[in-house]
């Protein structure tokens, strides 16, 4: 065999091996290709959960949508025995959904239906949890030590309050302290009645 028969085989060997080589690269780019795709899916699907599961958290499962009702409910926050001024400017119109309006800082005006507590709450600036609200500037007060958050709606206990759907014309009193039962009772008595006046206004201007 001639050397340039010889040369012509040594170039078909080594182009027959580049080949394979390329075939593996490609193969190993393209499994790598693949778990990164796998992972930014898992990524997204677990975003995705979280972002809806506290979204269902804040929100109700069908909040909404905006102006879908117009209605009022009552509610007063007592910490520590005192009450929340949440007359003050800081607190008014924070959202179009839920939001407090006009300086009346008890007066809670709906603008879409299936508002829960724990949304409406957030909006001010708050987070109500079952056994702890936090106010603004990050202090939290939890259940322990003898104090206790309690939430009734009507004056009926609320254990969920978070995702209490507030409904027209509601009593809310939100309490954390050492009040006894008589205590609470009374406090009960203290929710403003302002609803009912301004879901008048609204039925007849």
């Amino acid at each position: 065999m001639g050397v340039g028969a010889e040369e012509e085989k040594r170039r078909h060997k080594r182009a027959k091996e580049d080949r394979r080589k390329g075939k593996r690269h490609a193969e190993a780019r393209n499994k790598r290709i693949r778990r990164v795709t796998l992972f930014g899916v898992i990524i997204a699907v677990i975003a995705g959960g979280s972002y809806f599961a506290i979204s269902g958290l804040l929100s109700g499962p069908s909040i909404g949508p905006l102006n879908s009702t117009h209605d009022h409910a009552d509610f007063i926050v007592y910490i520590n025995g005192e009450s929340i001024d949440f007359s003050l400017d800081e607190f008014q119109l924070r959202s179009n959904y839920v939001h407090l309006e006009g300086g009346d800082g008890n007066v809670i005006h709906l603008h879409a239906i299936n508002l829960n507590l724990g949304f409406f709450i957030q909006s001010l600036g708050m987070r109500l949890t079952s056994t702890s609200i936090s106010i603004q500037g990050g202090q939290v007060y939890d259940n322990g030590a003898g104090r206790e958050l309690k939430v009734f709606a009507n004056g009926v206990s609320i254990d969920n309050p978070t995702n209490y759907i507030v409904q027209p014309l509601d009593s809310i009193l939100i309490v954390y302290g050492d009040e006894t039962e008589e205590e609470i009772a009374a406090l009960v008595e203290t929710v403003p009645g302002g609803a009912q006046q301004a879901q008048g206004a609204f039925l007849n201007p």
